[in-house]
């Protein structure tokens, strides 16, 4: 009888550190995103500029050399650190930043050069930390970014695209989510974007857009004008 209690006993134990085990095995780490090695607090800008996203459709190819992103940090040292972006906080090629003068994006397409515009705000970005504390993330190890629209009406991440060598043909396209991915415990958060689908607005549209495209690019992001650092641990 003395036998089985103390068996009794080493069973109950090995369930226990088992189960901490599992515990810790599975817990995600920590995101901390930081500038000059200091990290970043609520209400904090982060700036991201792509020299050259492409947008790949059946019907062509757009491409614009000047596009920004600029939002505010929500929080920041989580498994998914949040920030926000507001009406304005986006620019692309076609609005009149450029001395007052429109510069269109280039187009393979057969409706000529377009200006994009980008719609539903406001939009959330979240980092996301997918490592788990018992398997540190190593360098060359990716984290996932974010964008959506929390727009009270319209949940989607929305860019038109006009052409005004066409009689002003508008062609929207909207995409529930745009997932990029980011480098983790790096110096420098470089952001790729990879063949994010986005699918036609018909009701927006005309009848000649075509059904969807790709969206593919880079982004180099920075807060107080020093580059955007990422730890995980």
């Amino acid at each position: 009888m003395k036998r089985m209690r103390i068996m009794g006993l080493t069973l109950v134990a090995l369930f226990a550190m088992s189960a901490l085990f599992a515990g810790s095995a599975f817990a995600t780490a920590k995101l901390t995103l930081k500038a000059g090695g200091v990290p970043l607090v609520k209400g904090d800008q982060v700036f991201a500029s792509s020299p050259g996203l492409t947008f790949t459709t059946a019907a062509g190819k757009l491409e614009c050399t000047t596009n920004t992103i600029n939002g505010s940090v929500l929080t920041n040292k989580a498994a998914t650190d949040k920030g926000l972006v507001e009406e304005g906080g986006s620019i692309n090629k076609g609005e009149e930043e450029f001395g007052g003068k429109k510069e269109l994006c280039k187009t393979t397409t057969g409706l000529g050069p377009t200006e994009i515009g980008t719609h539903n705000w406001n939009w959330q970005i979240l980092f996301k930390n997918k490592c788990s504390v018992a398997f540190k993330c190593t360098a060359g190890v990716d984290g996932e970014n974010i964008v959506k629209s929390i727009n009270a009406t319209v949940k989607k991440v929305e860019f038109s695209s006009v052409f005004p060598a066409a009689g002003g043909a508008e062609c929207w396209f909207a995409s529930g989510a745009v997932k990029s991915k980011f480098p983790l415990n790096s110096a420098s958060v470089t952001l790729t974007t990879n063949e994010q689908k986005f699918t036609l607005n018909k009701t927006k549209s005309n009848a000649a857009c075509p059904k969807e495209g790709k969206l593919n690019g880079t982004w180099t992001t920075e807060s107080g004008g020093k580059a955007l650092e990422s730890e995980n641990k």
